[in-house]
């Protein structure tokens, strides 16, 4: 067995109290005997979609699969292009190609969002939808993208896997688009205990029809009308959903907290991604831009503490994807080069903080 970190990145384990909770909602649904779907999937959407103040929600068994569904329910297909940002893991991109539709990346701003005079720049007659990430749970500019959007005819689907409780002039993350996708597996802010997902949205037949794709495109779980994988959300993962959204607030709100403990301890150090001042950030990463960032990240590695660099290569640069004569995204270049992930989390305290601004301040002779 491998040493045990000094400061974790992630620390999944649950305190007695929740995992006393959380057996005991597991516990009642053994006793019901309803382990596809049922009523507990239900209460599980109907809460998820009254906290993104949405009039739907659709339980899907992983994000990417959110983002599969809600694209091809809005219509978009083979031949179309779908403009995404440049900056995300590969789920997102990945999720269009499957549907036989082009992804076509557009350049960030320095929150790593993606960038609206880069999206306008890129659209074309073959674009179907706009695709915004909510990267590292901070919002991406959803006025001024929905604006575009109505003035090209466009769809508009959030990527909102890293940002369930993050919120934009008090408007949550998934309230903004056509629909939207959230991941919920367990590194995210809201987590589940395994793979789910879900696709919120206002439209009930644009929902319907999502529901019928998560069964393999059946109505009535046996007349197939529109061929389809299976997606279900299993539905012991939706009862640990319902229990664990009753802490989400809180669970956001401490990792604000210490997003401001780096803030100040970092601030002239290194360029640290300041709180919007219009909401709030669900800081499902808290990411750095720094220089000499390869040797900053072995530094640290080799005093104990966990970091990552999420994600080493932009979209645009994943040896997988057709290549496009797309235009250049200067900016998601200069910054994947620099970004370091420090750990955050709800286990981190006070000193832990201290430990990990102490070393990279002692990195750079600060």
């Amino acid at each position: 067995m491998g040493q045990v970190p000094l400061v974790r990145f992630r620390d999944l384990s649950i305190p007695d109290d929740e995992r006393l909770e959380l057996l005991e909602a597991i516990d009642q649904l053994m006793r019901r005997g309803t382990f596809i779907l049922g009523a507990d999937v239900e209460a599980f959407e109907q809460e998820f979609a009254r906290q993104c103040r949405r009039a739907e929600c659709v339980g899907i068994s992983n994000g990417t699969g959110g983002l599969y569904l809600a694209l091809r329910a809005l219509g978009v297909g083979p031949g179309d292009e779908v403009v995404t940002s440049a900056m995300s893991w590969v789920a997102t991109a990945n999720a269009i190609i499957a549907l036989g539709a082009t992804p076509v990346f557009a350049d960030v701003a320095d929150d790593f969002n993606i960038d609206p005079a880069s999206v306008e720049r890129v659209i074309t007659s073959r674009t179907k939808a706009i695709l915004p990430v909510h990267y590292y749970g901070k919002m991406a500019r959803m006025h001024e993208l929905m604006a575009i959007a109505a003035r090209h005819g466009l769809k508009v689907v959030e990527d909102a896997s890293q940002a369930f409780g993050a919120d934009l002039a008090g408007r949550p993350a998934g309230a903004f688009g056509d629909a939207a996708a959230f991941s919920l597996n367990p590194m995210k802010p809201l987590a589940a205990l395994g793979e789910a997902g879900a696709v919120v949205l206002d439209d009930p037949e644009v929902a319907d029809h999502i529901r019928s794709m998560r069964y393999l495109g059946t109505i009535n779980r046996e007349t197939c009308v529109d061929p389809s994988l299976n997606f279900k959300i299993d539905t012991i993962q939706a009862v640990i959903l319902l229990s664990r959204m009753k802490r989400a607030e809180q669970v956001v709100a401490y990792r604000n907290h210490i997003a401001r403990l780096y803030c100040e301890g970092l601030d002239g150090v290194v360029n640290v991604p300041l709180p919007p001042s219009d909401g709030t950030c669900a800081y499902f990463d808290y990411t750095i831009v720094c220089q000499d960032r390869d040797r900053l990240e072995q530094a640290l590695l080799a005093e104990g503490i966990e970091v990552k660099v999420r994600h080493r290569l932009l979209l645009t640069q994943q040896p997988g994807y057709p290549k496009t004569a797309g235009p250049p995204v200067p900016n998601a270049e200069r910054l994947v080069a620099g970004i370091l992930s420090l750990p955050i989390h709800e286990k981190l305290t006070a000193d832990d903080v201290m430990i990990v601004v102490d070393a990279v301040r002692r990195f750079y002779g600060a």
